[in-house]
């Protein structure tokens, strides 16, 4: 069987992120597909040097365009890049993230294979690593994959094999289909890609597939603080998408199983915040409240002391990094769905 390498556009939706787009470009620019490809930078309307950095590497490489993204947001400017793309599919990846050389070919050899056998077909994601390589970045890598933060072996960054999947990231998209579906939703600023894969695979039936030898870095959170706004939102958004999903037409009872089974999830992290707080609440009134917040508080964190203690052996990481971060993440998500099932902030439609 003779081999096709179609054209492929790589897009790039950014705002401001002179620290990383040249790192990002250069790795895209050293890709060993053997066909043709472009790479599509929608830049929302950047305040720092991002557009004359992009603007320098134009100079020597014409496969690097440059679009306007009036709308600033993220899923606006994948849209306008997708547009802008005459290629038959698309391929995506954030600005402060890098891939590997066989990032690319590695997405369409897995697309290509599984194109004989499966009809319904729509892309390949892959698999992201730290690319920054501190002390606290290491720990967000090994507290995203683990069970501390609901990474089970489900969870597309702990599979070893091609499998298929609900969700992954940096994917490859026949452009057609995305295109049929409707494209990112432009009224998420954050959610957008989850939202996407999940209208392909489950109230569309496509097949999304995850290879985990397609291998991106990326640059994480660099403080407790942005990390756990971070977090907040993800929380906070994913329950919008989840409401999107649940309002389609016609659902299945395969489908609201699934959506189900996604909303309840998320739950967990946000009843253990509200317990902790309305458990602090009553401790100023009542005794017992006071020594249970304490007791429960301490066994919360003795539990991440020993987890913590576990991944260090494992895989040298610092267990007070781990500690943070994983008090980040429920925290952080976890008052993000109180927040949407409070209606403490204004919905942005």
């Amino acid at each position: 069987m003779i081999k096709e390498f179609p054209k492929i556009s790589i897009i790039i939706a950014c705002l401001n992120e002179e620290n990383y787009i040249s790192e990002c470009l250069e790795s895209l620019l050293m890709q060993d597909y053997d066909g043709d490809f472009d790479i599509i930078v929608s830049d929302g309307g950047s305040k720092d040097k991002t557009i004359e950095i992009i603007q320098i590497l134009q100079i020597n490489n014409s496969k690097i365009k440059l679009i306007n993204n009036p709308n600033k947001i993220q899923s606006a400017g994948r849209n306008i890049a997708i547009e802008s793309s005459d290629a038959e599919y698309i391929a995506y990846i954030d600005a402060h993230r890098l891939a590997e050389k066989s990032w690319l070919s590695n997405l369409w050899e897995v697309y290509e294979t599984k194109t004989q056998a499966d009809l319904k077909i729509v892309g390949v994601g892959s698999v992201h690593y730290d690319a920054s390589k501190t002390n606290f970045s290491k720990a967000q890598e090994i507290a995203f994959q683990s069970l501390m933060s609901g990474a089970g072996s489900g969870n597309f960054l702990n599979k070893k094999t091609v499998e298929k999947v609900d969700h992954a990231c940096m994917c490859l998209y026949n452009k057609k289909i995305i295109t049929d579906v409707g494209l990112y939703d432009e009224s998420l600023p954050v959610g957008e890609d989850i939202e996407l894969n999940h209208r392909l695979t489950i109230l569309n039936d496509y097949n999304l597939y995850l290879n985990p030898g397609a291998i991106n870095y990326y640059h994480p959170r660099k403080d407790f603080s942005s990390l756990l706004m971070q977090q907040f939102n993800y929380g906070y958004w994913r329950q919008i998408v989840i409401a999107k999903l649940r309002s389609a037409n016609k659902l299945n009872s395969l489908q609201m199983k699934k959506i189900e089974g996604m909303q309840l999830k998320t739950y967990i992290p946000a009843l253990f915040v509200l317990f902790i707080v309305l458990l602090f609440i009553m401790s100023f009134f009542i005794d017992y409240a006071f020594y249970s917040y304490w007791i429960i508080v301490l066994i919360y964190l003795f539990i991440l002391a020993l987890a913590s203690v576990f991944y260090w052996i494992i895989n040298k990481v610092s267990p007070v990094n781990l500690i943070i971060v994983f008090v980040a993440i429920h925290f952080g998500y976890g008052s993000g769905v109180l927040t949407y099932l409070f209606n403490l902030k204004k919905i942005r439609r």
